[in-house]
């Protein structure tokens, strides 16, 4: 009996070897998920910050363009 459960083990060792191997890149995995996920976000702030940038270049555009047909007219 003692040594079937000798065999048992032996036989189980390749498994736990598997095991630990998957657990492994499972972590690391998931360590790249959080950096995944933090630059995600950090691209959807800049996103929004582009997005408000470009709406003050359009109102600073218009700005000069209406500023620059008032100086014409006043000529």
């Amino acid at each position: 009996m003692h040594n079937s459960r000798e065999i048992l083990l032996s036989d189980l060792k390749p498994f736990e070897m598997e095991l630990q191997l998957l657990t492994s890149k499972n972590r690391e995995i998931a360590e790249e998920h959080l950096v995944l996920e933090s630059v995600s976000e950090e691209l959807g702030s800049n996103k929004l910050t582009v997005a408000e940038l470009v709406e003050e270049n359009k109102a600073s555009v218009q700005s000069l363009q209406d500023n620059s047909e008032g100086a014409s007219k006043h000529r």
